[in-house]
């Protein structure tokens, strides 16, 4: 006796429901199969740069010799192992004052650094971007902020890159309140060969105190300079952001 209409239905969608099973397991085994080499690649692509991190810090003295001895294309490397400079230097100030990531997390830290020699006599290296407005040096000194709640910090030291090694730590721990004014300076320096563009962004304290941050020297021609200069927009941006945070936590 055949199935009747019910039946044949019945089994049709068993059929249906079957295919469709297989198809999603093997939908799955694909994607399984996709995500496993796609893994496999990170790991290697992981590994790849670790292993080229540590060639670049193994090499680290031989690269920066070269790189301000000779003529050669190596920003990249060099910005490279300077940021892990500073993310040292930012540890550092977390470790010299005693905070943790809880205690400082009003506003996003802000890392500046200038040229400054590492220790007397030792030969300060310069090099200019190709677009003439990058300076890069193989010895500096960092200036952090740090925000907590009710009050910043401030921490600067020296950094020799050659050697990536940090000194002469210096912090001051300042409540908002006892912040009276606030500068911004943006000025022109001409002098013989030497043509920069300075912002200066100022803390004026009670008793007559005060903390200067450089956050940009831009060396300019001197015929730039002669046209007038105004801070540039990223940089303005990261004043302007500072400043409202600043008003709020003085009730301004």
């Amino acid at each position: 006796m055949g199935l009747n209409k019910a039946e044949k239905a019945q089994k049709n969608e068993e059929k249906q429901i079957k295919k469709l099973a297989k198809k999603a397991r093997k939908a799955e085994a694909k994607l399984a199969k996709q995500e496993k080499k796609a893994a496999i690649k990170a790991l290697k692509a992981e590994k790849k740069a670790i292993l080229a991190e540590e060639k670049r810090e193994k090499n680290r003295q031989k690269f920066m010799h070269d790189y301000f001895s000779k003529k050669m294309d190596g920003a990249v490397d060099f910005d490279h192992l300077i940021q892990k400079d500073y993310d040292q230097a930012l540890l550092r100030a977390k470790t010299v004052l005693g905070l943790d990531d809880q205690a400082i997390n009003e506003y996003s830290p802000i890392v500046v650094s200038l040229p400054e020699i590492f220790y007397p006599g030792s030969k300060l290296k310069i090099k200019m971007g190709k677009k003439n407005d990058h300076l890069r040096y193989n010895q500096s000194r960092v200036s952090i902020l740090l925000f907590g709640e009710k009050q910043l910090y401030y921490y600067t030291a020296l950094v020799d890159h050659i050697q990536s090694a940090i000194s002469d730590d210096y912090t001051v721990e300042i409540p908002y309140q006892a912040i009276v004014s606030v500068e911004t300076k943006s000025v022109r320096l001409f002098d013989t060969k030497s043509y920069h563009h300075f912002i200066d962004y100022q803390l004026f304290l009670v008793n007559d105190h005060g903390i200067t941050i450089r956050f940009k020297d831009i060396v300019k021609a001197e015929r730039d300079l002669q046209k007038g200069v105004s801070i540039p927009e990223a940089t303005q941006q990261v004043l302007n952001g500072l400043s409202r945070f600043l008003r709020e936590k003085r009730g301004l």
